[in-house]
């Protein structure tokens, strides 16, 4: 037999060693763990509450986009109604259908005929 082999060479590590090494990584995969669950849950959450506020804010702007267009249009139209009767009051004008305010009318005679 060789020298070597007639020798037993143990190499014991003491359980407890074993726990102490190995605990801050069990404590650190737990933590992390729990962690990691509260920030997914969290991620989560933010990305849906930022998806929420970006459906309001392109809602908002389409509506505040919509409203200008018909602020527009309105005032378009106004334009038009305004420019037809200044047309049709000049044309009536010059067909001196139109009377023209006297300066001398009087109330009185107006109000006089109008008695019961």
């Amino acid at each position: 037999m060789s020298p070597l082999s007639s020798k037993k060479i143990v190499v014991g590590v003491d359980n407890l060693e074993i726990r102490l090494l190995l605990a801050p990584f069990f404590v650190g995969y737990f933590l992390g763990a729990l962690v990691g669950r509260f920030v997914r849950r969290s991620r989560r959450a933010l990305l849906f509450n930022l998806g929420h506020e970006w459906a309001l804010f392109r809602a908002q702007e389409s509506a505040k986009l919509e409203l200008e267009d018909q602020i527009s249009t309105s005032a378009r139209n106004l334009e038009t109604t305004v420019e037809q009767m200044k047309a049709t009051q000049e044309d009536l004008r010059q067909r001196n259908l139109i009377l023209e305010p006297q300066p001398n009318a009087s109330l009185d005679r107006i109000s006089k005929k109008r008695t019961y």
